[in-house]
Formats: structure tokens, sequence, C-alpha cells
């Protein structure tokens, strides 16, 4: 991961939605203000990066086996609430996926592994959520519905979040 970093002087990059015109001469402050760099704040990544981390994580590089099935198993859930792993959110599908994503003003992102297809994929935005998590919805759709045309359509059009408990059906 050569394009992750860590940087807890609360400044937004120089790029944000804040300046769809192109990049600012110098960087402002983030409208959220943390005293620490934390996901919300302060952390940058690539989609690359990302990904490798998730492939790390999937090949047993990063940590055991046991470690990995406990970190991917899901949680009880209440009340309808999405499953969640220990750090990531996760549904049997099928297929199996296990992501996390987040976002806050100028800023969301997603990321989801399905470790039986073999498939990452990354969505980044640098405009307010939902928009990645959108978009992994639309992905998620087209590659993995059995009848992707009407499958994309509805992405499109409609691209509500996929249920906890896998893509939804095509209308």
């Amino acid at each position: 991961m050569n394009d992750t970093t860590v940087d807890d002087s609360g400044s937004a990059d120089q790029m944000t939605r804040m300046s769809r015109s192109g990049p600012l001469e110098t960087p402002i402050l983030s409208p959220l203000r943390l005293p620490f760099a934390s996901p919300a704040g302060g952390e940058t990544s690539t989609a690359s990066d990302m990904a490798s981390f998730m492939d790390a994580l999937e090949k047993g590089e990063l940590v055991s086996t046991n470690i990995k099935n406990q970190l991917f198993a899901p949680q009880a859930g209440s009340g309808g609430s999405p499953k969640y792993g220990l750090g990531f959110n996760v549904s049997l599908g099928p297929p199996m996926k296990v992501g996390h994503g987040g976002g806050a003003p100028g800023i969301n992102a997603e990321i989801a592994l399905f470790p039986a297809l073999g498939w990452t994929i990354v969505t980044l935005s640098n405009n307010d959520p939902p928009t990645a998590s959108r978009l992994e919805t639309v992905l998620e759709r087209v590659l993995f519905d059995a009848n992707r045309t009407p499958a994309c359509d509805l992405a499109l059009h409609d691209p509500a979040p996929i249920s906890p408990e896998g893509p939804v059906p095509a209308r």
C-alpha cells in the first residue's frame, strides 16, 4: 500500500466537492474536524491500495486464516439491521460479500470483497454519501445478477442499497 497516508492536520485534499472546477490553491479545513486521523478524516487511499489490502487479507497475508474467518463471520443483527462481522458488514448472499463503507460531507467510499468469486469492488467519491455506495450497488448488480440487462436498468434508475441478505432481485 504505497498510496495510503495518514494526516491529522484536519485539512481536506486540494480537490474536493467544494472545488468542482479544479484544485484549490491552498487546502481548506474539512467541515468534519477531528483531533486525530480517522477514516472519517485524515486518511487517504487509492482504490488500488484498498483492493490490495482486501486481497492480502483474503489470502491470509495479514492475519491467520482463523482470525480472517472470525473477521468475516456475521454476528447477530437486530431488527433487520445488516449483519456485521468484526469490523466488516457481512452478507451471506449468494454471493457472500464482506465489506465496509462510510462517508462524510464531500467523501464517500465503499469496499466489497466477494471471496468465493475472487472479486473486489472499490468505489470512491469526492461527493457526499451515498454516491460511492450507490455505484457499488450498480456494479454488484451488473456483475452478479443472472439477468444483467434488467438488473443494470434497475440499478441505474433505482440504485437502492442491496439488502443485507444479498442483491435485490430485478423487477
